[in-house]
């Protein structure tokens, strides 16, 4: 896999400082979490830490991940005080207006399905948006799941968290009575916390809130130069950088795993159709345990 094309004056200062800086929120596993066995740059793992590190490794630099609240890395894009944030965002036409982003890579359930968290006590209790009327419910601030719920649970009360661990406390402690979180994210929530369940109900998702992009600040025509094509084996092994989406055959069709999920956005002006997540697409999963094996996959 090749990163190419990178904008002359973005390749400058990126080389220049031999590093690329990258803002996420390291709170939302599997997207991004922190390993408590590790320390440092190596304790921040998951899918996007992945990625980050694919693209600094092709442009030949150090990477560096500087942990902050969710809201915290939107802002720090949008003031410039670092290039870019890859920290589990959906489209939104909020950060479209706002954001230089790319288009989609794909992440799997964790964003084609969005859920609340609630106390098993209250699985049988919570199971409808009417159920919750009058409710606090708590969501990341600047976050998809709080467009959600302002949309979708209109009688609820909403409540802005900042920080998804702290969220999942004030769950736990009677605070909220239900907390919005991604599908895969409340998964591995769960897991941890067996007093907490995932309600029935779940939020519908938009097609074009479906899958995940890169955010860069504004006016910032780089994230095509940048080396976000979509690059993927075919099925005869070779690496192929795509001019536009390409379908890629899906388990069990004979095609290969495809490895890496982002294709370039357009030039600064022209409007995209935006459809969903690409059928095509698979997943890449990522864990604590699996970061260093999938990105040895990228190579």
């Amino acid at each position: 896999y090749v990163i190419e094309e990178l904008d002359p004056f973005m390749e400058e200062q990126i080389k220049a400082a031999g590093v690329l800086t990258v803002a996420l929120s390291p709170d939302f596993s599997p997207m991004e979490f922190v390993d408590s066995s590790k320390t440092g740059q190596d304790q921040y793992v998951g899918f996007d830490i992945t990625l980050a590190k694919y693209i600094a490794e092709n442009l030949g630099v150090e990477l560096v991940i500087e942990p902050m609240g969710f809201d915290a890395s939107q802002t720090a894009v949008y003031t410039g005080a670092v290039p870019m944030s890859i920290s589990g965002y959906s489209w939104t036409e909020d950060r479209a207006q706002n954001y230089e982003l790319s288009d989609y890579y794909y992440a799997g359930e964790n964003e084609t399905r969005q859920a609340l968290l609630i106390k098993k006590e209250n699985a049988d209790k919570y199971t409808s948006p009417e159920a919750l009327a009058g409710q606090d419910v708590g969501a990341q601030n600047a976050s998809l799941q709080m467009q959600l719920v302002t949309e979708q649970l209109t009688d609820a009360n909403p409540v802005s968290i900042g920080d998804i661990t702290v969220g999942v406390m004030e769950l736990k402690s009677g605070n909220i009575e239900a907390l919005a979180v991604a599908y895969g994210n409340a998964e591995m929530i769960v897991d941890a916390n067996p007093d907490l369940a995932i309600c029935t109900w779940e939020f519908d998702v938009k097609a074009e809130y479906s899958a995940n992009v890169i955010m860069m600040q504004n006016g910032v025509d780089g994230l095509q130069q940048l080396g976000l094509a979509l690059l993927h084996h075919d099925a005869e092994g070779r690496d192929r950088a795509a001019g536009g989406r390409q379908r890629h055959s899906g388990p069990g069709q004979g095609g290969q795993p495809l490895r890496w999920l982002v294709q370039g956005r357009r030039g600064a002006g022209q409007e995209r159709e935006r459809t969903g997540a690409d059928p095509g697409l698979m997943p890449i999963h990522d864990s604590a345990a699996g970061t260093d094996a999938v990105f040895a996959a990228l190579q």
